[in-house]
């Protein structure tokens, strides 16, 4: 069966608190995996900003998603590199979750995108708490 694309816009109406039926289980669980991608993805790109600049604030967009996860996999610390290849990986799943129409094991995936996205955000944050 392929997937309706136009159930994303009940995981939106949900998510703004609309009441509406119950999103499908595979729309929720796409949007699952987007979101644990863009949580990461945001305390990822904090993290490199405040290390390519000293701390100093920089603009949200300076890295693109690739260039992201490439800053990461090119630091010498092995940790920083092994949250390059979990934001690679969760990147690959997270193009795959809003642009395929067939996506075998979602639920598995999405369980998968959240333990990555802990992984990333867990090596990221005890760093910083530590300084």
């Amino acid at each position: 069966m392929s997937f309706e694309w136009a159930d994303f816009l009940l995981v939106a109406r949900e998510l703004d608190g609309e009441p509406t039926y119950p999103a499908p289980p595979e729309s929720r669980k796409r949007s699952a995996i987007g979101r644990a991608y863009y949580a990461s993805r945001g305390v990822a790109q904090t993290y490199a900003d405040t290390r390519v600049t000293g701390g100093q604030a920089k603009p949200y967009r300076e890295f693109d998603h690739g260039d992201l996860w490439r800053w990461f996999l090119a630091q010498d610390e092995v940790s920083l590199r092994e949250v390059g290849v979990m934001l690679k990986d969760l990147y690959s799943m997270r193009q795959a979750a809003d642009y395929r129409f067939d996506s075998p094991g979602i639920e598995k995936k999405s369980r998968q995108a959240i333990l990555l996205a802990q992984g990333i955000i867990g090596s990221l944050a005890a760093p910083q708490q530590a300084g």
